[in-house]
């Protein structure tokens, strides 16, 4: 399976997968009575021209199967509502982290996960914050128990959306697995062909 990683720019938006593509829950304080996927797209371009890279496509064989949303946690004004909320000014605020139910537990959340580390390791942050689901595992939204697998704590417990922390320098430690989620994934390598001496 041939894998790439994308950033989101306007012209991949329309790669975002459902049902991602058609939620604006994080976006729908930022325009008034307009559909979901405008909503997305005006927020991502506002996003993107003020503070830069906000948001990652995984794809497969071409086909986007993960996808992930972030920004300080300013720009997600519904996050000050949660009882766990608000985000610290220090980290970058994950709102959505997706990956397709056929692609789950192939190590492709982790991987979305180090992309955006790499995406933010020349800005002024020190770690990355989310609201973790307690509730809903069937939901789109990510389960706590992913976040605990792969480094975050809990800042603010909650019995619904604790707010959880991943501190930039603690990926170092995971980062040395990362052999082993490629291996995971099974990236190929490209093929060359080697030229035979007659």
């Amino acid at each position: 399976m041939a894998r790439r990683i994308a950033a989101i720019r306007s012209t991949n938006l329309k790669d975002i997968p459902e049902p991602c593509k058609f939620c604006s829950y994080w976006e729908s304080p930022f325009g008034g009575g307009e559909t979901p996927s405008n909503l997305k797209r005006e927020w991502f371009i506002a996003v993107l021209r003020n503070f830069g890279d906000c948001g990652k496509l995984i794809y497969v064989d071409g086909k986007p199967v993960a996808y992930s949303q972030y920004a300080p946690g300013f720009y997600f004004s519904k996050a000050k509502n949660y009882t766990a909320g608000p985000p610290s000014a220090d980290a970058i605020f994950l709102s959505c982290l997706f990956v397709a139910p056929d692609y789950r537990g192939k190590g492709y959340g982790k991987s979305a996960l180090l992309e955006i580390v790499k995406s933010l390791n020349r800005k002024d942050f020190k770690a990355i914050e989310t609201f973790g689901n307690k509730i809903s595992k069937g939901k789109p939204s990510t389960p706590y128990e992913f976040y605990l697998k792969n480094g975050f704590y809990i800042v603010r417990d909650d019995k619904k959306f604790p707010l959880m922390r991943l501190d930039f320098k603690s990926v170092a430690l995971w980062q040395d697995g990362l052999e082993t989620l490629l291996e995971e994934i099974k990236f190929p390598l490209p093929s060359r062909e080697i030229p035979v001496p007659y």
